[in-house]
C-alpha cells in the first residue's frame, strides 16, 4: 500500500489541487505471498523510486500487491501497477466533478481536455450537466464536503477492491506491510500499518528519521510485531535499490 499526499494552493489567483510527489519506501528482503505496501509524505520522489517499486510488483506479482496512494498524478499507473491494484485515497487529477455536485458523473481528464487548457489559459472547464457550476479534480482537501466519493463512485471501488485484498491475505495471514514515508503528524496510515502489520507477517517501516521509525501510534503494537517490526532509517531509492538486488528483482 502506498500513501502520498495532495495539497491545496491558488495559481495566478486560482483556487487549484496540485499533486504533491513524496517518497520514502519501505519493503521486506523476504519472500511473501502477499505484499502491502503503505506510503507517506515525506521527501519528493524522483521517477527512479517508481521504477524501482514496479520492479518490486513485477517480482512478487501484480495480484499479490496492492498500492495505495494519497498522491493523486496517477504515476503508479504510468510506470506499470495494475489499476484495479492501486487505491488513491486522495482521488485523481485524472478525473473532474461537478463542484456543486449537480451529479455523480466523473469526466476523465484525457488529452482532449488537457489541450484546451494549454491552448486557452483563461478557459474555466464548467459542468457539462448542469452547464453551470465548474469542475474541479476528483481529490480531496481538508474540510472537503463536495468530493465525490460515495457509493458507486471510482474511489468507492478502489476502497472495496483494497478491502477485498486485506481480507484475503489477512485470512491466511500471509500479508507483509511494506509502510513507506508516513507521517508522525497526521498518523492514519502508520495507525493502519501496524494494525495489518500484527495480523500478517509484520512490518517494515521505512523513514529518513530513526525517531519516527522508532515511534509507535498504537500503544499495543510494540509487543504485538515483537520479533516482526523492521524499522529502518534510509532513503527510499537506497532502501529500493538494496531491496531489488537481494530479492534479484
Amino acid at each position: 500500500m502506498c500513501v502520498e499526499p495532495t495539497f491545496s494552493t491558488h495559481v495566478n489567483g486560482r483556487h487549484a489541487w496540485l499533486p504533491r510527489v513524496p517518497g520514502q519506501f519501505i519493503s521486506l528482503s523476504t519472500h511473501p505471498s502477499r505484499v502491502h505496501v503503505i506510503r507517506g509524505p515525506d521527501l519528493p520522489m524522483h521517477d527512479t523510486t517508481h521504477r524501482l517499486l514496479q520492479r518490486l510488483v513485477d517480482y512478487f506479482g501484480p495480484s499479490n500487491v496492492f498500492v495505495v496512494t494519497s498522491n493523486c498524478d496517477m504515476l503508479h499507473e504510468r510506470a506499470g501497477t495494475p489499476a484495479e491494484n492501486v487505491l488513491e485515497i486522495h482521488g485523481s487529477l485524472g478525473r473532474v466533478q461537478c463542484s456543486e455536485l449537480c451529479c455523480g458523473t466523473l469526466f476523465p481528464v484525457d488529452e482532449a481536455f488537457l489541450q484546451r487548457l494549454r491552448d486557452e489559459p483563461d478557459w474555466v472547464p464548467r459542468c457539462p450537466m448542469c452547464n453551470d457550476a465548474c469542475l474541479r479534480p476528483n481529490v480531496m482537501i481538508f474540510n472537503d464536503h463536495t468530493l465525490e466519493d460515495g457509493d458507486g463512485s471510482a474511489l468507492h471501488a478502489q476502497r472495496c477492491r483494497r478491502n477485498e485484498f486485506v481480507r484475503g491475505a489477512s485470512s491466511t495471514r500471509s500479508c507483509a506491510v511494506l509502510e513507506i514515508g508516513a507521517g508522525v503528524v497526521v498518523s492514519s496510515i502508520r495507525t493502519e500499518a501496524e494494525a495489518l502489520g500484527t495480523k500478517g507477517r509484520g512490518l517494515v517501516r521505512i523513514n529518513p528519521s530513526e525517531a519516527e521509525c522508532d515511534k509507535m501510534e498504537i500503544l499495543a503494537s510494540k509487543q504485538a510485531l515483537r520479533g516482526r517490526y523492521f524499522p529502518v532509517a534510509k532513503r527510499s531509492a537506497e532502501a529500493l535499490a538494496g531491496i531489488v538486488e537481494e530479492l534479484g528483482a
